[in-house]
């Protein structure tokens, strides 16, 4: 009865040293949360990690996808190669555009396969850009002037110009 299929995973979505941290302010200390051990390794980060050691599994794998392939263990925060053959979906926190840059790293989340860090996602022709949103203004003027794409089909060359232009760096 308990037992649905697909199994959804959430993945957190959160921007460099911005995860959300639980503690008990009864029995910790500031000192202490911050030395933590472990206190950085969330779904996003260990999702970098893996695509940093295992390349040949993640080059084509979105972070959405992760669960398909890997299973997540909480304790050990780390994903682990899927040993059986239940369907897992990947349901990234939900973000508005009212968020600015979380909006626009939960969109690369989407769209590039395999990043490596927040700064991989940030990449265009092998120049890191300041911000998400950066890359994805630049990209998208760059293909709407350049190319003359129609303004309706912008939105999807751009993002396929981010996942092409990945694969030139």
């Amino acid at each position: 009865m308990h037992q649905h299929s697909p199994s959804v995973t959430r993945l957190q979505l959160h921007l460099p040293e911005m995860q959300t941290v639980r503690f008990n302010p009864d029995h910790e200390t500031a000192d202490d949360i911050i030395h933590r051990e472990g206190i950085h390794n969330t779904t996003l980060n260990a999702f970098f990690n893996l695509c940093r050691a295992r390349p040949e599994l993640t080059h084509d794998l979105l972070y959405p996808d992760c669960p398909s392939k890997f299973t997540w263990d909480p304790k050990s925060k780390v994903w682990n190669l899927r040993n059986n053959n239940h369907d897992a979906i990947g349901r990234v926190t939900f973000c508005p555009p009212s968020a600015g840059e979380r909006y626009y790293l939960r969109m690369l989340l989407y769209t590039v396969k395999g990043p490596t860090s927040f700064e991989d996602l940030k990449s265009y022709n092998g120049e890191v850009l300041p911000t998400f949103m950066t890359l994805i203004i630049t990209t998208s003027y760059i293909l709407h002037f350049n190319l003359h794409v129609l303004p309706e089909d912008s939105w999807k060359e751009m993002m396929n110009g981010i996942s092409a232009s990945r694969k030139l760096d």
